[in-house]
């Protein structure tokens, strides 16, 4: 209460109190604004007083934004703080001052690369002149080393070195302003390869090797890391051969290959693998036959037992017919047996093993003459040999023969011979022995006697006579003695004698010519054994 003098009158007074009033802002601001960018129309609601809100940039933030009656503008990176205010009236008090910030930042710039790296770059090797393009802020793209990387480049302006193999991370970097935010760094990767490195072998293998033969040294020159060569048996190999640092040594017949490799450093690259291949061979064997093939074999005659010795595997000599010669002769195991006429080859073989060689086969021929053709002949003189044909007579050539072996069978009294002959035609044969001891005394006898007893008989006694068509080739005659020469025969075997028969074989050739005759005597082959 107020109390005043007022012209001797004391006059009394009663105070207001004024409402209260608040603003709330009722626009939300842009999250974030941006330097230049799009304007921000601020907007609020006040208390009821009627006034108008009235908007203000506070002074602390006028170099972030600017405001024209509710229009924000944003000319700087910051915080720009927008105050704003209500007055009052006789009813109302003025409105405590609201504020609302806005975060702004700067126009966004980014970092693109212009250069295009080595692919690869190496140890070393050129230098890398790294570009890149920036943002508006006009600052420049600046280059840096990644420190993760240092080992691998270095930088020197734009200019990139390689000194180690790895991967080169190149950082670029623009810095911003109040108009323009830093650009986002930019990185860019560089394969780094070290110094390129070869392996050449300076010893040449054997061509070829042997199986526990002598050993293969190993020698090779590499890159220039100081790393050395290294060898090593190439695992698909290991069951040829076997390797001691250098010394190849060869345990089995197939390919040996020696696998070189050399390391390379933060310098160098490990060199690609080199291979050196060595053909590996096993032990030579060589087969020999041990029998003695037949001089005298004949279709259906005697079998031949083959035999042979072989060189150093475990494997067995094994024998097979040799195919052009299938039609002469066959074979079951080592029993050769013979089927037709001609040269038989045998074939051996010996097979190998991871220590020796298949021995070269050996063949072993020989020739089967075919079968003879056998005469047996009855007891008793046979006929007269006929007379030979008549017309010319050409070469005697045509009735040409060999004589062969004979032999005497003690028990049936047969004689037996064996002839060649080189085209078909007719034997005939007359064999006699001395009667008695031809005594000459007293009276004598006529031609082809003799006395004996005091009477003229035969100066010889008919063993066997008679004649046979034959084929061309051998022939075996297998010829019975007479009565009188059976009986003469056995006498002689009793008393422990020799018959002393004289054989005469003529041949007449179906091609004509003179006959041919051979006198065969066989006087001690008729003993009794």
């Amino acid at each position: 209460m107020v109390s005043c003098l007022l012209g001797g009158l004391v006059s009394t007074s009663t105070a207001i109190e004024l409402k209260s009033q608040t603003i709330e802002f009722t626009s939300s601001p842009p999250s974030p604004g941006v330097v230049g960018g799009p304007a921000y129309s601020v907007t609020a609601s006040g208390g009821g007083s009627g006034n108008a809100v009235t908007f203000g940039i506070d002074p602390s933030t006028s170099s972030v934004c600017t405001i024209s009656g509710s229009t924000v503008s944003f000319i700087g990176s910051g915080t720009c703080k927008v105050n704003a205010n209500q007055a009052g009236s006789t009813e109302y008090e003025p409105a405590p001052q609201k504020q609302q910030s806005i975060t702004v930042v700067g126009k966004a710039q980014t970092i693109e690369f212009t250069s295009t790296p080595p692919s690869p770059g190496v140890v070393g090797g050129t230098a890398y002149n790294v570009t890149a393009s920036g943002g508006g802020s006009g600052n420049a793209v600046t280059f840096g080393i990644d420190p993760s990387t240092s080992s691998v480049c270095t930088i020197s302006g734009s200019t990139v070195s390689f000194i180690g193999s790895g991967t080169c991370k190149v950082n670029a970097n623009q810095a911003g302003n109040t108009e323009y935010e830093p650009a986002p760094q930019k990185q860019q990767s560089v394969t780094v390869v070290g110094k390129a490195q070869a392996i050449a072998f300076t010893s040449s293998a054997p061509t070829p090797a042997t199986v526990g033969g002598p050993t293969y040294q190993v020698t090779a020159t590499g890159g220039g890391s100081p790393n050395p060569v290294i060898f090593s048996i190439d695992p698909s190999t290991t069951s040829v051969c076997t390797i001691s640092v250098s010394t190849v040594t060869f345990t089995g017949a197939g390919t040996c290959k020696i696998d070189a490799n050399q390391g390379g450093t933060n310098e160098y690259e490990s060199a690609p693998q080199a291979q050196q291949s060595v053909t590996v061979v096993g032990k030579p064997q060589a087969i020999e036959f041990t029998s003695t093939s037949p001089t005298a074999a004949v279709v259906g005659g005697p079998t031949y037992k083959v035999a042979a010795t072989g060189g150093g595997s475990p494997n067995p000599v094994t024998f097979n017919i040799d195919p052009s010669t299938s039609s002469v002769c066959t074979i079951s195991g080592s029993t050769v047996s013979f089927i037709g006429a001609g040269t038989c080859t045998i074939d051996a073989n010996q097979a190998g093993n991871s220590e020796y060689e298949p021995a070269p086969q050996a063949t072993q021929s020989f020739t089967v003459a075919a079968a003879p053709t056998v005469i047996t002949v009855v007891p008793g003189p046979g006929p007269p040999p006929p007379p030979p044909p008549p017309g010319p007579k050409p070469s005697l050539g045509n009735s040409n023969f060999t004589a062969g072996a004979s032999s005497f069978e003690p028990k049936t009294g047969r004689v037996i011979f064996i002839e060649t002959i080189t085209n078909p035609g007719t034997f005939s044969w007359l064999l006699t022995f001395p009667n008695g001891k031809f005594a000459l005394s007293g009276r004598r006898c006529g031609a082809g006697l003799v006395r004996l007893g005091g009477k003229c008989r035969p100066a010889k006694i008919i063993f066997a006579m008679g004649s046979a068509t034959v084929p061309a080739g051998v022939v075996i005659f297998k010829l019975r003695p007479s009565p009188a020469g059976l009986k003469a025969l056995r006498n002689a075997l009793r008393l422990g004698k020799g018959l002393r028969v004289t054989a005469t074989f003529t041949f007449q050739s179906s091609l004509g010519g003179s006959p041919v005759s051979h006198t065969q005597k066989i006087t001690d082959k008729l003993k009794k054994k």
